[in-house]
């Protein structure tokens, strides 16, 4: 195991992992579970965490409570956690602009800048987007 392997957590694999009417939902809790026992470091931003927060309030009704539980069990797993802040704001708006053509969502552009800045190659996320990026996307 090499403890500089690292994955980028999106919240569409996220979304994956956690509900089972997904489609990919097996393969994502497979590979999730390869990556802990290889010993891969994960690592997400804010702003993944609060896409997934909105989609578990208002997709699927969880209480406030079921999401605070639901981030402290991520958070005790090891989860690294990049805040964006201004200057990654900035590179993502001019990421999002340069590849306009393609609709990337600010999410996918914060989370290429900081794929990009923390030499981060393997994205565990379900859209093509990151492919297009030029990530390797384990679950498309």
């Amino acid at each position: 195991m090499n403890m500089k392997d690292k994955v980028f957590l999106d919240t569409g694999g996220l979304i994956a992992l956690v509900s089972k009417e997904e489609e990919n939902h097996l393969l994502a809790r497979e590979i999730f579970e390869e990556l802990d026992r290889l010993g891969y470091e994960i690592f997400t931003t804010d702003y993944v965490l609060a896409e997934l927060v909105n989609w578990l309030r208002c997709r699927r009704g969880y209480r406030v409570t079921e999401i605070f539980e639901f981030l402290h069990n991520l958070y005790i797993d090891d989860l690294n956690v990049i805040e964006i802040g201004r200057d990654r704001f900035s590179d993502a708006l001019i990421l999002m602009h340069k590849f306009r053509e393609h609709f990337f969502s600010l999410t996918d552009c914060v989370s290429f800048v900081v794929m990009k800045e923390l030499k981060i190659k393997d994205a565990f996320a379900t859209d093509k987007h990151f492919r297009i990026a030029g990530f390797n996307n384990l679950l498309n």
